[in-house]
């Protein structure tokens, strides 16, 4: 009996230092955060995951049909939290590519929400890996070009990645593409017992990584 496959979003948040710049009210990490429950609120029947990168890439939450608790992961994140400081984009989709093919995904949509980042040769390898494998990455810039919104590095980065670069007042139309994409893809497989299990064995324990690691990030700014 053959079913569906949920699509996959993978939701990827910049958290660096530069995120704290308020040239689009009341800075960019809050824009971010409010696109991203934009993203939510569109999701449906997808799967969503949540990386934070700055230094370093943190899984927040593996991909999960619970988008309400996904919301209440995304709120405490900001730049003030994370404790290693820096611009990496490459070890974030690394690890989105890790998320997808750990799940019966295989691949699945991209969306990385930033305003730039400090290694622009291995972020567009680790993006046409991605399209390698069927993903796409897709970029929504945080900010203005004024104050130092990367425009064309992130469109490079969504081109290698088979994606599409957009601002903020593009968003609308990037959902759109999301939601159709799954509408075309032959994602029908044959159900089977060695297929769906390791699904459902997941979804029970997916919340505590994000947990710990939300404790050891507080825990390590000194606030416990």
């Amino acid at each position: 009996r053959a079913y569906r496959v949920p699509p996959a979003w993978v939701l990827v948040l910049d958290v660096s230092p530069s995120m704290q710049a308020t040239d689009v009210a009341p800075d960019r990490t809050t824009q971010a955060r409010y696109a991203i429950g934009d993203l939510l609120s569109a999701a449906q029947d997808a799967r969503v995951a949540l990386i934070a990168f700055a230094g370093e890439a943190y899984t927040v939450a593996p991909l999960t049909d619970d988008v309400a608790t996904v919301r209440l992961l995304l709120d405490p994140l900001s730049p003030s939290l994370m404790p290693e400081q820096g611009e990496q984009l490459a070890p974030a989709l690394d690890e989105a590519g890790r998320l997808l093919t750990a799940s019966a995904h295989g691949r699945g949509q991209i969306v990385v929400l930033t305003d730039g980042f400090s290694d622009p040769a291995q972020a567009m390898l680790s993006a046409a890996r991605l399209r390698q494998h069927g993903s796409s990455v897709n970029v929504v810039g945080i900010g203005t070009e004024q104050t130092r919104l990367d425009v064309p590095g992130l469109t490079r980065v969504a081109a290698a990645g088979n994606g599409r670069f957009v601002t903020l007042a593009g968003l609308p139309q990037l959902i759109g593409r999301l939601q159709a994409a799954h509408e075309e893809a032959p994602d029908a497989v044959q159900s089977s017992p060695q297929l769906r299990l390791p699904q459902g064995r997941n979804d029970g324990i997916w919340l505590l990584p994000s947990l710990l690691l939300l404790a050891a990030l507080v825990a390590r700014r000194g606030w416990l």
